[in-house]
């Protein structure tokens, strides 16, 4: 078997998926759910607090602030894991929400490649549209 770029490319995003199952099942639904509630929370905290203040370039660093709060404020969310059955179900879930997450951004992140990076470029890095139609795991995410 010869290894060609499209290959390669398979083979990371192959791993990008697995270790994205891998670290769902160990975070578990609930913190993950938990996360994305703080990570909305800040982007809305830090807007408020940049219009209250009335400097609108503090936005990063209110959001920065909150967001390291907020993060270590739902890690009391990780003892649902510690329960039998119901650890076993949040872990199957954050997997799940792991794959799913990590497809997502697969398909958002190679969309917008597609869409901006003309062909030839893509052919000067050897991803040609025969080499793409060969791969297994590429060819899904570059239509």
């Amino acid at each position: 078997m010869t290894v060609t770029q499209g290959t390669v490319f398979d083979i990371v995003l192959a791993a990008y998926l697995l270790l994205s199952i891998v670290r769902g099942w160990y975070v578990g639904l609930a913190l993950k759910a938990a996360h994305l509630a703080a990570f909305i929370a800040a982007g809305i905290g830090a807007q408020v607090l940049a219009k209250l203040v009335g400097i609108l370039p503090l936005y990063g660093v209110f959001f920065v602030v909150l967001l390291f709060v907020l993060y270590h404020l739902v890690k009391v969310v990780d003892v649902v894991n510690w329960l039998p059955i119901v650890g076993t179900v949040n872990r199957l879930g954050g997997a799940v929400v792991g794959f799913v997450t990590a497809f997502l951004w697969c398909y958002l992140i190679f969309a917008f490649l597609g869409a901006v990076v003309p062909q030839h470029v893509w052919s000067q890095w050897g991803l040609t549209r025969s080499v793409i139609a060969n791969t297994y795991l590429l060819q899904i995410f570059l239509k």
